[in-house]
């Protein structure tokens, strides 16, 4: 099975990156990434619809770990959100995105992902960073779960 991995930089890190403009003005490119096999430890696991799997975070490393469930034959996704908090004090959507586990059944998945930790000045000229998430399958996804600072 090929699979395809999308790069892609959000348009408010490119226009603070470059001083192209206001942070506020641009909003984030959805990113999406493919599970690749392996298992981390981590706790607040969300289950998925139907119970056909479930999704965590592991905000130490900022690695999301997706499971399907033995009866699962489609996938199993997490769809997040992350803000900063630029430097007058407002949050922003910085980045979305996904991963998606379709290794097949009773597989567990991992996507790295690289966020900016709360207490860390950020690319918007401020400190805090967020996230929140959901489990979705082909057909559902859960509400999304609280928004939480980044810690790890």
């Amino acid at each position: 099975m090929k699979r395809t991995l999308t790069f892609a930089t959000s348009a408010v890190a490119l226009m603070a990156a470059t001083n192209l403009g206001t942070p506020e003005a641009a909003a984030a490119t959805w990113e999406t990434n493919y599970a690749s096999p392996g298992q981390v430890g981590c706790a607040g696991i969300l289950s998925a619809p139907n119970s056909d799997g479930w999704v965590c975070f592991q905000p130490y490393g900022d690695v999301w770990q997706v499971h399907t469930s033995p009866t699962n034959s489609g996938r199993i996704s997490v769809q997040w959100e992350n803000q900063l908090r630029d430097a007058s004090g407002a949050w922003v959507t910085y980045r979305t995105g996904q991963c998606i586990n379709d290794l097949g059944r009773d597989q567990v998945g991992v996507c790295n992902k690289d966020y900016y930790e709360n207490s860390s000045y950020n690319a918007l000229g401020g400190y805090g960073s967020m996230i929140r998430y959901k489990a979705c399958t082909n057909v559902a996804c859960t509400t999304f779960l609280p928004w939480q600072r980044n810690d790890a």
